[in-house]
């Protein structure tokens, strides 16, 4: 199953944690962009065809969407509750008694 093609909007892209490192990595300009807020919902494809840093690149571009494409699904839900569990500190030995 393809997670992401040219034609997947940015925002989704940029949402997925490795989707992010790869454009983070490949294409910091874009991800630095200050106007970056005002592409979220254009296909990727069409963001890479037109970003400064990759023209005249085509095998670069391809590349990058090659990786895009190769990237598993991410359980959000899953992956939001472990990130918000691991910043809870333990709870107290004595914080309840053992049996009601």
């Amino acid at each position: 199953m393809t997670t992401f093609t040219a034609e997947s909007p940015l925002y989704f892209v940029m949402r997925h944690a490795e989707g992010n490192r790869i454009l983070s990595e490949r294409v910091p300009t874009l991800v630095n962009s200050p106007a970056l807020h005002t592409l979220y919902f254009h296909e990727v494809g069409t963001i890479l065809g037109t970003e400064e840093a990759l023209q005249g690149k085509p095998r670069e571009t391809a590349e990058i969407l090659r990786l895009l494409g190769e990237l598993e699904p991410e359980d959000l839900a899953a992956q939001r509750a472990a990130e918000a569990a691991a910043d809870l500190p333990a709870p107290a030995g004595d914080y309840e008694p053992a049996q009601w």
